[in-house]
């Protein structure tokens, strides 16, 4: 690495020091390694975990009584994780006020940043106002600012962030003295992944301690996918299938004012016409996760859409099917309560109380509900998925579309019982195995683990007569098995006899 320069220092009450740099190429990765560049800037140890704590602080807490005068010009500079390109800078630190004159970064095809501003007293009580633009072209670029700006490696390692491309923001920082805390005021504005964004944030209090800060933040995001935002705060939220449920037009709003590690207030919204998104409550940020109670709902005229959100692969009887659900919701960490829940699935009833726990990899559950109607193949079917790949259709064949409305047509695939484990207990007063049979006054017990799915006991009436049932599907290689057992006593046998001789319609396969 060549470069020209000018190096001027004065030691004194006030150190002076005046750096001006040019290169046509600089690689600085090897000097800084590949940890986050701003680290070796902002913290004690340079960035350094390794490193003795010195105690004096950060680089501009040690500068702040110094006179520092920055220019630098790169043709192409080359820093850790971060794609080639042209740097013009011009920054002084003097008498604690740091004064961006230019900050312009630009990796053709990949970043580019902008930025300029002046702060007082930038050590401990800003006081000033930053402008910054930034855009960025791919998945990667999105990927290293998000790695700058301090977001979690859950985010900056996340699949979902193409759903950010392209990006393109601009952001107005502005900080001023109330007594004895800063009083911080955010202002961005731009198109993140083919929609308008809008926001407005405030703080007050403690740059060093914005969890206790006073905030107050309102924003929205209108037109094309405005649902991929989320990905900033739900990383692991699967966008290809948010954006085929929630369709490409809408609005994403939220409403947040609070403390964050005591207590926030807020709402949050996504509407668009395939389904409508909506919770509300208050909650804070602890060091044991995120706590939360409130409300939330979900509607669409089509539960195919609204199933994959739960991590769940929708059945192709749900499909066109219209969806309601709504629930007190309480979240404390890696457990989550869903209180009475009601819900209408194609205008049956359904009413009942969930509780999920994340231990790991694995998610443990207990689910009691209450139905007037409802499908024992369907609700199988959601927890059973199924191989979409062309090579087993091929081997499997092609099956009619009348059997296939419930059951897999392609071969079982019980990957969802790895992940999670736990209870079931059903109530409905017609729980329908296929037509004809229906059993009147249900009550089904289910237990999902490792082994499989199993019913442990399903009793009810059948044809006027007592029906009792148990059964498990169970992974076997690629495919699975059924065992089942039932019993059926006392049953009309006008009744019975009608139904198997198809005077009634009969599907069940």
């Amino acid at each position: 690495t060549k470069f020209r320069g000018r190096l001027n220092y004065q030691a004194g009450d006030k150190n002076l020091i005046e750096v001006k740099l040019d290169s046509d190429r600089m690689d600085l990765r090897e000097m800084l390694g590949d940890g986050p560049i701003w680290s070796a800037w902002l913290s004690p140890d340079g960035g350094n975990d390794a490193a003795p704590q010195s105690g004096g602080g950060n680089l501009l807490t040690q500068l702040r009584d110094d006179d520092v005068r920055a220019t630098l010009q790169v043709g192409e500079l080359l820093l850790p994780n971060i794609p080639p390109g042209k740097l013009d800078a011009k920054l002084t630190l003097a008498g604690g006020t740091l004064d961006v004159e230019a900050l312009d970064f630009l990796a053709p095809g990949a970043i580019t940043l902008n930025g300029k501003g002046r702060i007082e007293n930038v050590a401990d009580a800003p006081q000033g106002r930053v402008d910054v633009t930034l855009q960025a072209e791919t998945t990667e670029s999105v990927r290293v600012l998000s790695e700058l700006f301090g977001f979690s490696e859950d985010v900056s390692g996340s699949k979902q962030l193409s759903a950010l491309v392209p990006l393109d923001v601009q952001a107005g920082l502005v900080a001023a003295r109330n007594e004895t805390a800063t009083k911080a005021s955010l202002e961005l504005s731009g198109k993140i992944g083919g929609s308008d964004i809008g926001l407005n944030a405030h703080a007050t209090g403690s740059p060093a301690k914005l969890a206790d800060a006073e905030i107050d933040i309102a924003g929205s995001v209108t037109g094309d996918r405005p649902q991929a935002l989320l990905a900033l705060l739900f990383p692991q939220l699967p966008q290809d299938r948010l954006s085929a449920a929630a369709g490409t037009e809408g609005t994403l709003s939220v409403e947040v004012a609070g403390v964050p590690s005591s207590k926030l207030t807020g709402k949050a919204s996504l509407e668009t016409r395939a389904m409508q998104l909506a919770v509300e409550g208050q909650g804070a940020l602890t060091d044991d996760g995120v706590t939360l109670n409130g409300f939330g709902s979900i509607a669409t005229e089509d539960a195919s859409l609204a199933i994959p959100l739960f991590g769940l692969d929708a059945p192709p009887s749900a499909t066109g099917v219209p969806l309601t659900v709504s629930a007190n919701i309480a979240k404390d960490g890696d457990e989550i309560e869903l209180e009475q829940v009601k819900a209408r699935i194609g205008g049956d009833a359904v009413e009942g109380n969930a509780r999920f726990e994340r231990d790991g990899a694995k998610t443990t559950f207990k689910i009691a509900a209450n139905a007037d109607r409802v499908s024992l193949p369907a609700v199988l079917g959601i927890l059973v998925a199924w191989e979409r790949s062309s090579e087993t259709e091929e081997m499997l064949g092609t099956i009619s579309a009348d059997t296939a409305e419930v059951w897999p047509a392609r071969g079982f695939a019980l990957d969802i019982i790895d992940q999670a484990q736990g209870d079931v207990t059903l109530n409905a007063k017609t729980l329908m195995l296929g037509t004809p049979f229906e059993v009147k006054g249900a009550t089904l017990n289910a237990r999902v683990d490792d082994d499989g799915i199993a019913v442990t006991g399903l009793d009810g009436q059948l044809f006027d007569g007592a029906f009792a049932a148990s059964g498990t599907l169970s992974p076997r290689g690629n495919g699975a098995a059924l065992t089942a057992q039932a019993k059926l006593q006392g049953a009309s046998l006008e009744e019975l006899s009608q139904g198997v001789a198809g005077k009634k319609p009969v599907s069940y396969t």
